[in-house]
């Protein structure tokens, strides 16, 4: 009986640290951490964490459990995902997600892409790097050749842009310093006597 009202308060004061720590952060980021955990509930993976796996239930206890101790240092959903959900602070190890379709990879990019989804100002989250063709690199030679042919046409291109005068004789000055491109004849070198 004593044992159960000790467990009892605890709860309790969990729930009212969470709450208070929740109140330190911008209403609509907390809105965004909620609805995150919300999808991480829901969502029906697998969770992976130091090698173990866990359901979702776990998995967001195990997270709102963190975010409780991370306290005022989270004040963001992005901080959230980089700070809390992405990793162990025991090892150090990133945390994975298994979907139900059998996919399986870290964690952050799973709550990155849940969290654009519900962002309100509409901000995009870098979620990594997508499939596909990169650019192609060019040799060096063929670098060399653009960047001489870039150098002639570069003195010609100030006076093609359509810039306030004052503007125009600034950068003129400015590329001509950078470039080396004096107009006229050096000064004379003083002799050291």
């Amino acid at each position: 009986m004593v044992a159960s009202k000790r467990i009892g308060l605890i709860l309790a004061l969990v729930l009212v640290a969470f709450q208070a720590s929740a109140a330190s952060r911008p209403a609509e980021e907390q809105a965004s951490i909620d609805w995150l955990l919300d999808q991480i509930g829901n969502s029906k993976a697998t969770f992976i964490r130091n090698g173990k796996e866990y359901d979702a239930a776990k998995a967001v206890s195990h997270l709102k459990t963190k975010l409780l101790f991370a306290g005022r240092r989270v004040q963001t959903v992005r901080q959230f995902i980089v700070g809390v959900a992405s990793h162990s602070e025991e090892t150090g190890k990133p945390y994975e997600i298994r979907l139900p379709d059998g996919k399986q990879g870290p964690t952050n990019s799973f709550d990155a892409r849940q969290a654009s989804q519900f962002n309100p100002k509409g901000q995009k989250v870098f979620d990594g790097y997508a499939p596909g063709q990169a650019f192609k690199k060019k040799p060096g030679v063929e670098l060399a050749g653009e960047i001489k042919q870039a150098a002639q046409e570069a003195p010609d291109a100030i006076e093609t842009q359509r810039i306030p005068k004052a503007a125009r004789d600034m950068a003129r000055g400015y590329f001509k310093n950078l470039g080396g491109q004096n107009e006229g004849p050096s000064p004379p070198a003083k002799d050291k006597q």
